[in-house]
């Protein structure tokens, strides 16, 4: 809320708004907050707890000094969702669909944490929600994540890859575990990519779940996590450090980076409490919430096709310029420059799964394949028109501008240079070899035949 006032300010030139811009400052003042308040309202919500006898009841497994625990307060969880909350609410980029569904994780699985806790604790029942019951209420949560994600036009799906150290180039595709292809394949990719979500977020919040064993255990390893992914999340989310350390670029991700900072302060800060021995256990009131945010921020900042997104952000920077130029009223629907085949070509196999765009030069452009002689630079002209067509596999050097002619304005795209890449099917038309190959030779074996008479 702060950020956003801060934000309205920025008409009236009120000195230090530009500070709230910066991910790092919010970032800082995010787990600052989040500290002071988990350290405050800690030792007044442990001694209420006390005061009102609402004990963990431990269930006797023969191990030593385990029993001493038993009375010791639990629903700590509360110590954390609060100064999570604070820090997040009032730091964060509320519009920020990234916020938005880690808040959701935040409040949906702290309330079902809440309910089994309040059963075990108020209605004597150490059972607490049954199983069945905290499945369902993950899985739906689940699908919700997984339903935005793959829906909202603010989240890039272009391509449905993901990270893994363990095959050849890292990157892992969805689409391998589909048995179709076509645009049935599509389907089926998107179906496993949904199931993969529901998955990944019911897992990790069971996982912290069953990790909250010991005293401060749960809380020092989530701390750690989210120091990780709060630092994968900075980095992808600026463009200039992903093309630096060449790694995803996936806009918006930078405002996980003061949502985990929040997070990290709140653990802190409910570690001093929780570390032995433990004053107060966090109880699933906290697991449940913290596996969550934890499996749905790791799904956000998954491994996406890094192209995509530079262009939307090159078309919005030329789309800025233009608006600079030539006016506020000069807008564009950034669909009108990149087209989605999955849409604007339904049931082309050769466009599924891509985004295209048509590029225009006023000259013949420089048209290169690598160089594999091992002699001169790295690329060499292509001088055989043939040997470059509709299918094959390249990078194009494009640029955007804004521009205003005859009443029609909008983005255009011009052509640099091509580089190809490796052969492919031909996506249409034909060649020359195709086309006179046969009555070439057909030629060249008639003229060989009368220079023999």
């Amino acid at each position: 809320m702060i950020y956003h006032l801060f934000e309205a300010l920025k008409d009236l030139d009120f000195p230090g708004h530009g500070l709230f811009n910066y991910l790092s400052f919010r970032a800082i003042l995010a787990s600052t907050l989040s500290l002071i308040i988990a350290l405050w309202q800690g030792k007044h919500i442990i001694a209420w707890l006390q005061k009102k006898k609402y004990g963990e009841t431990i269930r006797d497994l023969g191990l030593e000094g385990q029993m001493n625990k038993t009375g010791t307060p639990t629903m700590g969880g509360i110590i954390i969702l609060i100064a999570l909350l604070c820090g997040v609410l009032l730091f964060c980029d509320l519009t920020n669909l990234y916020i938005q569904l880690l808040l959701l994780t935040t409040i949906w699985l702290g309330g079902l944490g809440f309910a089994d806790d309040y059963i075990k604790v108020f209605k004597h029942d150490k059972d607490g929600l049954s199983e069945k019951k905290k499945l369902i209420g993950q899985i739906v949560l689940g699908f919700i994540i997984a339903l935005t994600v793959c829906l909202s036009d603010k989240v890039d799906t272009t391509k449905l890859i993901t990270t893994l150290p363990f095959i050849k180039g890292h990157e892992f595709d969805y689409s391998w575990l589909s048995p179709f292809r076509g645009q049935l394949g599509v389907y089926c990719t998107w179906g496993i990519f949904v199931v993969m979500i529901v998955f990944i977020t019911t897992a990790c919040s069971n996982s912290v779940n069953l990790t909250d064993g010991l005293d401060g255990l749960a809380t020092g390893t989530s701390a750690i996590v989210g120091v990780v992914i709060g630092i994968f999340a900075w980095l992808s989310g600026n463009i200039n450090n992903a093309e630096y350390l060449n790694i995803m670029y996936i806009p918006g991700t930078g405002e996980i980076f003061v949502f985990m900072a929040a997070l990290v302060g709140a653990l802190i800060g409910f570690l001093w409490y929780n570390s032995y021995p433990a004053q107060v256990f966090m109880g699933d009131t906290g697991s449940l919430a913290l596996g969550g945010i934890i499996g749905v921020s790791a799904i956000l900042i998954r491994k996406d096709d890094p192209q995509v997104p530079v262009i939307k952000n090159a078309i919005e920077n030329a789309v800025r310029e233009g608006a600079g130029k030539l006016g506020p009223r000069f807008r564009l629907d950034i669909t009108k420059v990149l087209h989605d085949g999955d849409v604007q070509k339904l049931g082309d196999e050769a466009y599924a799964g891509c985004f295209y765009l048509n590029a225009k030069s006023t000259r013949k452009p420089a048209v290169v394949k690598l160089n594999t002689t091992g002699v001169g630079g790295h690329t060499m002209a292509i001088t055989d028109e043939d040997e470059f067509y509709s299918g094959c596999y390249g990078a194009a050097n494009v640029g955007f501008f804004a521009y205003s002619t005859q009443g029609n304005a909008g983005i255009g795209c011009g052509l640099n240079s091509v580089l190809k890449l490796k052969d492919g099917e031909r996506l249409g038309g034909s060649s020359v070899e195709a086309d006179y190959g046969d009555v070439a030779k057909e030629a060249i074996e008639q003229n060989e035949e009368e220079e023999a008479f």
